[in-house]
């Protein structure tokens, strides 16, 4: 049986709280949504001033970087490099929105340990608060 190296509920409410701080900082309503490895839902959380659309969007995006092993800021540069559309992926791969990155404990390792989606500015700025989540439970951002 394969060992399925999966981000821990501790270390998903550890990253919560540095993106909860991003946010603060910024003064901006996000919702966030991390999966673990098998892309069960570890936390969802929308805060008070996010937008309702937000909502959708973090999942879409944990789902579609966990599936793919990748950040939707690379699932986005494929597209317009490759011309493909998204759903030609299908299962939970929803979109190319930059804001979802995959999770890995190691550089080199081949699946992702989880992912996290993040939605409520802009995509770049929804990628850097996405990216200080992984900074804070030392995981490499994919």
């Amino acid at each position: 049986m394969k060992d399925i190296k999966s981000i821990t509920l501790i270390e998903a409410k550890r990253a919560i709280q540095a993106m909860e701080e991003k946010a603060e900082e910024l003064n901006i309503g996000f919702s966030f949504c991390m999966l673990d490895a098998l892309g069960s839902i570890l936390i969802f959380e929308k805060m008070d001033n996010a937008s309702k659309s937000s909502e959708y969007m973090a999942k879409a995006k944990a789902q579609t970087s966990l599936r793919l092993g990748t950040s939707t800021r690379n699932i986005a540069a494929l597209k317009k490099k490759q011309g493909f559309e998204i759903a030609s992926f299908g299962g939970n791969c929803k979109t190319d929105v930059i804001g979802g990155i995959s999770l890995y404990v190691k550089e080199e390792d081949q699946e992702p340990a989880g992912s996290i989606g993040v939605s409520g500015a802009t995509q770049e700025v929804d990628e850097e608060v996405a990216i200080a989540g992984a900074e804070a439970i030392d995981m490499k951002a994919r």
